[in-house]
């Protein structure tokens, strides 16, 4: 199942074609709706095309994708979310596409891999470990929860975006706690990075928003505050959704350090075009906690993040399909 929706035509020759998931959820398709609306606003006034696809997920993507390249024949392509038989259909095309590549993302799909890559890289990350269910049934990691000692720790899925049990997180002060918390998650779970937590009184967590490639990338720090006061420094996705926590562009001391570090991050990672690096400082020490590849577009973190540098919402956005136009002229010549 296919669902299309088109704007007026442009005047530049670009046409943009936007890949999407028909969301069942109430919410979440009106959030999702929401975005590709303004997206396609804002394109659409910078004189591009725009065509809306929506595929149902449980479709073969990756012909579906075919199909519909065959019928829109864009100019480029804006894939929202990671499959990797969309993206194989999307690399066979030859068509340039706005975001990183599959071998990017697919790192990006697991905290272990990332962390580790950038752990061998000098990135300086969380202490973490990992507890797998393996296929025989015993699990790998259960010595490492008893011995565990480095408190507080917090219990998160492998995955990428995964939720755990709840969408709150799973912190653990104590070994009983930790205990339960990996019991709870591996029951919808198979693998679960556990890691040490660094959320508490005198923390600062940022993001730090990338537009461009290469050196000429963008860099654009923001810090992001609980707008209550919590003992521990950690949100949920609901939080966000109710407003209770903001994105602050970073404009103090702590600027160049952020974007230094980020920049070797993403840089580590491959990502490409635009991208979204979640960082945490504590006593003068910065870790890297988090990447996407495909944050939501448009965000009001990456907006936020984009306004520190004088970014306007549509100029943002044009900005980064201006980035993967510009790569793809590069890579073919």
């Amino acid at each position: 199942m296919v669902i299309a929706t088109r704007t007026a035509a442009a005047g530049n020759g670009i046409k943009v074609l936007a890949l999407g998931l028909d969301v069942i959820e109430g919410a979440s398709k009106a959030r999702d709706a929401r975005r590709f609306a303004a997206m396609a606003e804002t394109l659409r006034a910078r004189g591009y095309a725009f065509s809306l696809r929506r595929f149902d997920p449980a479709a073969e993507l990756g012909a579906a994708c075919v199909a519909t390249l065959e019928e829109e024949k864009p100019t480029i392509v804006f894939p929202s979310f990671y499959d990797r038989s969309l993206y194989g259909a999307l690399a066979s095309s030859g068509l340039p596409f706005v975001g990183s590549s599959a071998r990017s993302l697919e790192l990006l799909g697991s905290r272990s891999r990332l962390k580790k890559l950038w752990k061998d890289k000098g990135i300086d990350v969380p202490s973490y470990f990992l507890v797998q269910r393996t296929r025989s049934g015993p699990i790998s990691g259960r010595r490492l929860v008893v011995l565990a000692k480095d408190f507080p720790y917090i219990v998160r899925p492998d995955a990428e975006n995964g939720p755990c049990v709840s969408d709150a997180p799973s912190i653990a002060f104590d070994a009983r706690a930790l205990s339960s918390s990996v019991d709870a998650c591996l029951v919808e779970h198979d693998e679960l990075i556990v890691e040490h937590f660094l959320g508490g009184f005198g923390a600062r967590e940022y993001t730090v928003a990338m537009i461009g490639n290469g050196k000429d990338a963008l860099m654009l720090p923001a810090e992001i505050q609980l707008k209550e006061e919590r003992p521990i420094r950690a949100a949920t996705r609901e939080d966000r959704l109710r407003g209770l926590v903001k994105a602050v562009a970073v404009a103090d001391e702590m600027r160049e350090l952020l974007v230094t570090f980020a920049r070797r991050a993403l840089d580590a990672a491959s990502v490409r075009d635009y991208a979204r690096c979640d960082l945490i400082e504590v006593e003068g020490r910065v870790c890297a906690l988090d990447a996407k590849g495909l944050p939501p577009m448009p965000d009001p973190w990456f907006e936020e993040c984009a306004a520190g540098a004088g970014l306007g919402p549509s100029e943002y956005i044009t900005a980064i399909f201006e980035a993967a136009l510009s790569r793809s002229k590069t890579s073919r010549k």
